[in-house]
């Protein structure tokens, strides 16, 4: 991709503002393109043809939480093209309103997963409370801090507390440091078709690996092989 292509990108993905998806748009672009914040995988995948994105950025794996299902059902039923991929480490932080302090810090909202995720920081601090959200984890921190309640604070990536303008009190409070998700960039294009299908793959635990075979088959994520 030439970098003027990437000035004009429009890069949809699933979320709000600040999402872990969107920091890793700009670990893998750069800065210069513009982002298309979608509610679901679904709106995510329609995107582009219904001309709102001209590419789209998704997660197909976690190293805790295997693959993505859902994204490997809608990358089978599209025909877009998988052009590259990015690592991105999940690092999850207390955002609070600034002038908040730790000990100020009463109820904390996030993704439920997001939540369970930092258990050991919870047992540390009992006089918080973990609130699941309705929301994901930018979402939380977005409706944490239009609250301007000093006393709640939300968990999620670094880029949700610089996109709301939110302070870190406690950084990278996760329980396993070995979390990383693979996201991969999808442009228009005829799925390529299978030459030489192995009966490996035939085995595979992954279920678009048709999809994914014709670009390059990747080993499973492993916490001991994978930096950003």
């Amino acid at each position: 991709m030439s970098t003027s292509n990437r000035k004009t990108m429009r890069v949809a993905f699933q979320g709000e503002p600040g999402a872990f998806s969107e920091e890793a748009a700009i670990q893998l672009l750069g800065g210069a393109f513009t982002t298309v914040p979608r509610a679901t995988f679904e709106a995510t995948f329609t995107a582009i043809a219904e001309g709102a994105a001209d590419a789209l950025l998704v997660p197909v794996e976690n190293s805790l939480a295997g693959s993505v299902v859902r994204v490997f059902d809608l990358l089978m039923e599209s025909r877009l093209t998988i052009v590259a991929e990015t690592i991105l480490p999940i690092e999850m932080q207390l955002i609070a309103a600034p002038g908040a302090s730790l000990a100020d810090i009463r109820s904390v909202a996030s993704h439920p997963m997001a939540l369970a995720q930092c258990e050991r920081f919870f047992s540390a601090h009992p006089r918080m409370e973990a609130r699941s959200s309705g929301r994901h984890t930018a979402g939380s921190v977005r409706e944490a801090l239009s609250r301007g309640d000093k006393s709640c604070a939300a968990i999620a990536g670094r880029r949700a507390a610089e996109h709301y303008h939110g302070v870190i009190l406690a950084e990278s409070i996760q329980d396993n440091a070995e979390n990383f998700t693979r996201f991969v960039l999808l442009l228009p294009g005829i799925r390529s078709r299978v030459v030489g299908f192995s009966p490996t793959l035939a085995k595979s635990p992954w279920p678009c690996a048709l999809l994914i075979a014709p670009v390059h088959f990747w080993p499973r994520l492993s916490p001991s092989r994978n930096t950003a």
